[in-house]
């Protein structure tokens, strides 16, 4: 009987490794499948960059920053994966920004319909975080750069939530790309520039980011 129940002990410990082993490597897959999606993002976001006939085609002449950009949008020296807040850390950094926040989320979001939630839901992404660190930080020139240089692409893939890679180079403005799920499939990918910001460190990442309550990680 101890041989018997050693052997089925051994078997669930064996079936639990490969179930552990395999799920490692599916989020090594999904890492490489996103990271691969952020480089080709910044490619066409460097391409934009360059073209006159773009800039000249969104009356965009003015902002020109290719003395700005790096040498090869191909090869990051490091890449940092960073969270979007949950909704209620979203409305914590509101409420604590305007000295008011006593847990009023839960009453306030219950009381709201599916649609109204879902309209709200469109508006707290990562991509507002991201307007609010360029706004805090560069100036209007820099922010409308940013934003006419904003690139807007689609993956086939699976992804259950939203994930933003910053991806940071030997010189040059570093680019955040934010993947988000779609619905019936596929995830997007929403590249924007940071101009005038270090993204040299893991800690200096933390440093622009942690305060909006994002887990900021390296990758590479």
């Amino acid at each position: 009987m101890k041989k018997i129940i050693l052997k089925i002990s051994c078997f669930i410990l064996a079936v639990f490794s490969i179930i552990l082993i395999s799920c490692g490597k599916g989020e090594e897959q999904k890492e490489a499948e996103l990271y691969e999606s952020g480089v080709e993002t910044a490619l066409v976001m460097e391409e934009m960059a360059k073209s006159e006939e773009f800039k000249t085609l969104l009356n965009a002449t003015e902002y020109d920053f290719s003395n700005a950009l790096a040498e090869d949008y191909n090869a990051p020296v490091s890449v940092y994966s960073i969270s979007t807040p949950t909704f209620e850390q979203w409305f914590q950094i509101i409420e604590t920004a305007r000295g008011e926040y006593e847990g009023t989320f839960a009453g306030t979001w219950s009381s709201l319909s599916d649609e109204l939630k879902e309209q709200v839901k469109k508006r707290f992404n990562f991509s507002t975080i991201v307007n609010l660190v360029l706004s805090d930080r560069v100036e209007v020139s820099e922010l409308s750069v940013s934003s006419v240089y904003r690139a807007y692409l689609h993956f086939d893939g699976s992804l259950e939530e939203e994930i933003s890679y910053l991806y940071a180079y030997e010189t040059g403005a570093s680019i955040i790309v934010t993947f988000s799920p779609i619905k019936g499939g596929g995830f997007s990918a929403t590249g924007q520039f940071l101009l005038e910001m270090d993204c040299s460190s893991l800690a200096k990442v933390r440093d622009i980011f942690e305060s909006y309550n994002c887990e900021v990680n390296k990758i590479k």
